[in-house]
């Protein structure tokens, strides 16, 4: 097991907060510094979710509802997304803009 310089292990955790898709503390070739590496992994996590939480208290906050509400509101948010893309493939389908298929409003 070798060790890392500083450097290195800076490098490493700047490029872990660019795209954190992985358990920082399980990447090979830095096993020695698995105790660091979660560490800074669990406190960044931490805070991405106080400030997604405040984020969603202020969406809430605007909107005049609670933060369970705005959960139902996002939803909705979302099927209204979904058919409005459906009517529009319709609408190409009906328009002649896009090829015939057996069911237009079915998603690719």
């Amino acid at each position: 097991m070798r060790m890392r310089t500083r450097e290195e292990i800076e490098t490493l955790k700047a490029d872990w907060l660019q795209d954190d898709c992985w358990d920082l503390e399980d990447t090979e070739g830095f096993e020695a510094h698995r105790a660091e590496l979660m560490a800074f992994r669990e406190v960044h996590q931490a805070e991405r979710q106080r400030a997604e939480q405040r984020q969603r208290e202020a969406r809430a906050a605007d909107l005049g509802c609670s933060v369970a509400l705005l959960s139902i509101v996002e939803r909705l948010e979302d099927q209204v997304a979904r058919l409005e893309q459906k009517v529009e493939k319709t609408e190409d389908y009906i328009l002649g803009r896009i090829a015939p298929r057996s069911d237009p409003t079915q998603p690719e």
